[in-house]
């Protein structure tokens, strides 16, 4: 009996997954009406073993879009298309500042990387990403850019 909910469980992950389409950003508790915590759990765990999810950070995993016309493998989502998931799923604005937000409306050609190492950073370092982790990554960056200490 136990074995047949678990199958549905992985029936209808797979079945909002495709819906979703590949490229998705999907969060693990999304899912969580799909079966029991350690049904969709060991669900989403047993894709990410199989290769069909790639794990970005705990409880955050991306349906991989692949390039088959070139040959590249898997498309990576990059680091703003996880903060804007992020951000849509605590409902919040993430808002861009200084250097990188005169880049991102066309008044500079300057670009600002430490940002993005940043916001790296914080997502592999905090078990559960969330949208008050990341307003800290630009304080770093403006800490790592003044010499101070966090």
């Amino acid at each position: 009996m136990v074995q047949v909910s678990s199958q549905s469980t992985v029936n209808k992950i797979e079945m909002r997954l495709r819906g979703k389409g590949r490229g998705s950003i999907v969060f693990q508790q999304d899912y969580a009406d799909c079966g029991t915590p350690s049904a969709v759990k060991s669900t989403f765990h047993r894709m990410y073993t199989d290769g069909m999810l790639v794990r970005l950070a705990h409880g955050i995993y991306y349906y991989p879009k692949e390039d088959k016309e070139y040959g590249l493998g898997i498309i990576y989502p990059s680091v703003e298309d996880i903060a804007q998931a992020i951000a849509k799923r605590d409902k919040a604005n993430i808002v861009p500042m200084g250097a990188y937000a005169l880049n991102r409306l066309g008044l500079s050609t300057q670009r600002v990387f430490k940002i993005q190492k940043n916001i790296c950073a914080v997502l592999r370092a905090n078990s559960i990403a969330s949208v008050a982790s990341l307003q800290g990554a630009p304080r770093g960056h403006l800490a790592e850019a003044w010499g101070e200490a966090q």
